[in-house]
């Protein structure tokens, strides 16, 4: 599924059938290859995917919670399919999901962390304590500081202005 969705092709048989596969087996596929494959199926915007994701999602929370398997890659792979598919989560597993980031923010490079920052915003998560963290790491970390790029500085900003959005009930 990656190849295809990184060359941008939507094979819908080969898409459909691996849906399938994966909506009755989602609980035998490690975190990473769920992050995996939300991401292609996010990536080639296939339609019929948002229950089959929110599946991954549940699978994927329980399988970080199971063996703390959580890495920047597979939470930034697995929160921007989420985001990009606009899937609604169960706010328990949207929670585990940041709460794993927030156990592996300081192993994120800086357009992990634009990127996973935008997720969880675009998704109202609502974690507050995962955007109060990446923002001491963003003002400590001359690394990121360096490494970030234009559009991971938009994404940033467009992430916290969210966030901040979304806390003001009034606003």
């Amino acid at each position: 599924l990656w190849g295809f969705a990184k060359l941008q092709v939507e094979d819908a048989a080969l898409f459909r059938t691996a849906h399938d596969h994966i909506l009755e087996n989602a609980s035998q596929f490690s975190v990473r290859s769920l992050s995996m494959a939300a991401w292609a199926f996010a990536t080639v915007r296939f339609k019929p995917c948002r229950g089959l994701m929110s599946t991954m999602a549940d699978v994927f929370a329980a399988g970080l919670q199971e063996d703390g398997a959580a890495n920047p890659v597979t939470v930034t792979n697995m929160s921007w399919a989420l985001a990009t598919a606009r899937v609604q989560v169960k706010k328990e597993a949207l929670l585990t999901i940041a709460d794993a980031a927030v156990a592996a923010l300081k192993n994120f490079k800086a357009h992990e962390l634009s990127i996973t920052l935008w997720a969880f915003a675009r998704l109202n998560s609502g974690h507050d304590h995962f955007f109060s963290q990446a923002a001491l790491l963003l003002c400590t970390s001359s690394h990121l500081r360096e490494d970030i790029h234009s559009q991971g500085i938009a994404n940033l900003l467009w992430a916290f202005a969210r966030h901040m959005q979304a806390c003001q009930p009034n606003g």
